[in-house]
This record gives C-alpha cells, sequence and structure tokens, in this order.
C-alpha cells in the first residue's frame, strides 16, 4: 500500500518517504548529515502544507533520529528547541 501511495505523491512526499525508509536502515548516516536539523525545519516550514501521511513520515523520520542524539552534541539546543515548538502547535490536520 505504501508503494501505492508513493506513486501518486508529490515529489517532496516521495523524499519524505525515502528518508523514512533510510533512516530503518542507516539512521546514524542521515543523523550525521544533519538529518534531524532539516527535517525538523521542514516541519516548521512546510508542515501545515503537505499531506498527513507525509507529516507522519517526517514525524518518524524525527522520532528515529532523536534516538541518535546525544547530550554533548552541539545541534542539542536547537533541536530541543524545535521539538518545544512543535509540541506548542496547534495543528490543524
Amino acid at each position: 500500500m505504501k508503494s501505492k501511495m508513493a506513486a501518486q505523491a508529490s515529489p517532496q512526499d516521495q523524499r519524505l518517504l525515502v528518508l523514512e525508509l533510510i533512516c530503518t536502515r542507516e539512521a546514524g548516516s542521515v543523523f550525521d548529515a544533519s538529518g534531524l536539523n532539516c527535517v525538523l525545519t521542514f516541519i516548521r516550514d512546510i508542515g501545515s502544507l503537505v499531506h498527513k501521511d507525509t507529516l507522519h513520515s517526517a514525524m518518524a523520520v524525527v522520532s528515529r533520529l532523536c534516538g541518535k542524539m546525544e547530550p554533548h552534541d552541539a545541534s542539542l539546543a536547537s533541536c530541543v528547541e524545535a521539538l518545544s515548538v512543535l509540541l506548542k502547535h496547534d495543528d490543524s490536520h
């Protein structure tokens, strides 16, 4: 069913689905390439404009990548801030 949805999805939707798939096997590589910050920025900037399934995929990526975060990571403060903003956001979806 996901492959059928991917065939009908927009290019940005397809990119998130591929990223979600990559994260199931290589979350560390995605994290090392600043994937967490990129996906959090994507959600913040256009999360309200994309399909609900795409947003769900983006949040699945965030969930996997948060598991790779270490207490000494330089980006910890900005990620916590971005996640806090998401938690406070009132979603219309």
